[in-house]
């Protein structure tokens, strides 16, 4: 048995997850959102990243950036040490590819501010 945190509405409700037979019985949920998070936790965990990394040439030293969409939770530790070897380069605008495909996941990592040049 398995208790979480259902995050998909305000609600937050306590969820049990039991596994039987390769499948869950969840409980605890509010609506039907909380069956589909509990399975997805369960089976293939995402999350996404929000970090800040370097750029050169802007009115400002560093850059927010964000995964565009999530990815597997077991790569977010590498995910994040690579973006801190990545310098960007200004200017830079809000939506912002500044890393493609990372780590192979398809999912992009864009700018979440402005940084005009110096």
């Amino acid at each position: 048995m398995t208790e979480l945190i259902c995050i998909n509405c305000p609600v937050s409700c306590a969820l049990l997850v039991t596994e039987r037979d390769g499948s869950f019985d969840v409980s605890g949920n509010e609506c039907k959102l909380g069956i589909c998070y509990a399975e997805a936790e369960k089976t293939s965990p995402m999350r996404h990243i929000s970090t800040s990394l370097h750029i050169k040439g802007g009115n400002m030293p560093m850059l927010s950036v964000k995964t565009k969409t999530p990815i597997p939770k077991g790569l977010v530790m590498e995910a994040v040490r690579l973006l801190h070897t990545i310098e960007a380069e200004a200017p830079v605008s809000i939506g912002d590819v500044i890393v493609a495909d990372i780590l192979g996941t398809g999912c992009d990592i864009v700018a979440t501010r402005h940084v005009p040049l110096l």
